[in-house]
């Protein structure tokens, strides 16, 4: 996964995405087959959204901070395989697979480029619902 375009290098000060719910929910379905409703979840440097299909919760789309470094995203994504492999039991919502373009490539805010992830085996705390 690689990140383009970036105006600020420190990840704390750098722009955060500005997505809107449709928008995500368009990355959803084009970049990982996620189809469904998005819903916002908070974050402080990235967006998260809740992608709700027919029948429940079908992952989770996160957005990450154009000017996060990419070795970061990438170890993310690499912890959460790790733990999914070492213990399957473990409450990790499992990385999937871009099936659609490159997940880097998501436009936003400025002109900014920014990552995307989604995961599935969502839990989701009550509050979120």
């Amino acid at each position: 996964m690689r990140m383009v375009d970036t105006h600020e290098t420190d990840v704390l000060r750098g722009q955060p995405p500005a997505f809107t719910s449709e928008a995500a929910a368009a990355l959803a379905a084009e970049l990982f087959g996620l189809r469904g409703i998005a819903s916002p979840l908070g974050s402080e440097r990235d967006q998260g959204f809740l992608i709700d299909g027919a029948d429940g919760p079908l992952g989770v789309l996160k957005i990450s901070n154009a000017s996060e470094d990419p070795a970061i995203v990438d170890m993310e994504t690499a912890a959460a395989l790790h733990v999914c492999a070492a213990d399957p039991s473990l409450p990790v919502s499992a990385p999937l697979l871009a099936v659609g373009a490159d997940p880097a490539a998501a436009g936003g805010f400025e002109g900014l480029r920014h990552s995307c992830n989604a995961s599935f085996g969502v839990c989701v705390l009550p509050s979120y619902l």
